[in-house]
């Protein structure tokens, strides 16, 4: 089937939707470039974490290419009286489209997330089984998503084929449900590592740095929420200015996604940072080494990633280092926190 009639671009709110389906994809592709980049400087062998950034990030693209032509042949952003009926159609195939595109991109970019604080922290077993358990969680939200974009019409080509046999569940209500157990999911990513980041033992000020970053979720929380906004504001209703009244729902569907493979990337960015900008190396700087408050223990190997990182003692108590010849270190580094040594690549979070 061919495409229907090009719309312009210069007219209702198209430009708007393709500036933006280039732009917030553009940065996040290069926060993933940035974070392999940080990888190899430090040499860090590549994880699970990082394959699944690169699928979140595949998908993202699927989706923009999809809404640009959505834009471009479906008529997005325009007010359905200047569109065909062709046009029409073409705009709800892309609307079915999407629904997939965006829960793959978004649920990969959540496993990525959890993976790497299996990574970062998974020696301690209670940790590591709440990682799981909430890897489990975003893996079964990216099927629920699959799920019912692949259910909500039946047959599926009702979504944009209305003269024949068919119906379709409640639009709006599984869109909604979709965007609130998406908000529900991020915020237990971001719980999820801040009892154990502030067991670690560096300076108070690193802890806060890191708290920072991961709490940088937070600005994917908002626009889901502003994402729910729209959706509630979206009429699916037959003869309803749909390609006018739903452009501002996937914009936000392209910015949640890019939002978050940007989030999922910064923890690991330090050593890309330190290289490319000058004051990378100075004060509380995400992947600056501590290696004047790190503690004397040996460092083992994580046997998931095969990368050396500090050794976990039981939450609540501090296993005591060696002593020092240099009894001022050992001080310093003990009287910011307790609990969990951290070693250089733990401060870095990039090994």
């Amino acid at each position: 089937m061919g495409f229907p009639p090009a719309l312009p671009l210069d007219t209702g709110r198209a430009s708007s939707i393709v500036i933006c389906c280039i732009v917030f994809p553009c940065l996040a592709a290069l926060t993933v470039v940035a974070r392999f980049v940080a990888r190899r400087q430090k040499a860090v062998k590549y994880g699970w974490d990082d394959y699944l950034v690169v699928l979140a990030l595949l998908a993202l693209f699927g989706q923009l290419t999809i809404l640009i032509l959505g834009t471009i042949y479906g008529g997005v952003g325009h007010h359905n009286v200047r569109l065909s009926s062709e046009n029409i159609a073409f705009q709800y195939k892309v609307l079915a489209a999407v629904q997939f595109t965006f829960g793959t991109s978004v649920g990969f970019m959540k496993m990525s997330i959890c993976v790497l604080l299996i990574r970062v922290f998974g020696l301690n077993k209670a940790f590591r089984l709440a990682a799981w358990c909430a890897l489990g969680l975003c893996i079964a939200w990216t099927i629920m998503v699959i799920s019912i974009g692949a259910g909500l019409c039946r047959p599926f080509s009702y979504n944009w084929n209305r003269d024949q046999d068919g119906s379709c569940g409640n639009s709006v209500a599984a869109y909604i449900s979709i965007a609130a157990t998406d908000i529900g999911v991020d915020a237990v990513l971001i719980t999820l590592p801040m009892p154990w980041l502030w067991r670690l033992q560096m300076a108070t000020k690193t802890k806060i740095g890191l708290t920072v970053v991961f709490a940088l979720a937070f600005l994917d929380i908002i626009v889901a929420i502003l994402r729910i906004y729209y959706l509630v504001n979206t009429s699916y209703a037959e003869g309803a200015d749909f390609s006018w009244v739903s452009s501002g729902t996937f914009v936000w569907s392209v910015i949640e996604p890019s939002l978050g493979i940007i989030v999922a990337c910064a923890p690991v960015l330090g050593p890309a940072i330190k290289h490319c900008v000058p004051w990378g190396h100075a004060g509380t700087q995400i992947g600056q080494p501590i290696s004047s408050r790190a503690s004397n223990w040996q460092t083992p190997t994580n046997p998931y990633s095969g990368v050396g990182m500090a050794q976990h003692a039981p939450l609540g108590q501090t296993k005591q280092p060696e002593v020092s010849k240099n009894r001022g270190d050992d001080e310093e580094s003990q009287g910011d926190s307790g609990g969990v040594p951290a070693s250089d690549e733990h401060m870095q979070i990039s090994a």
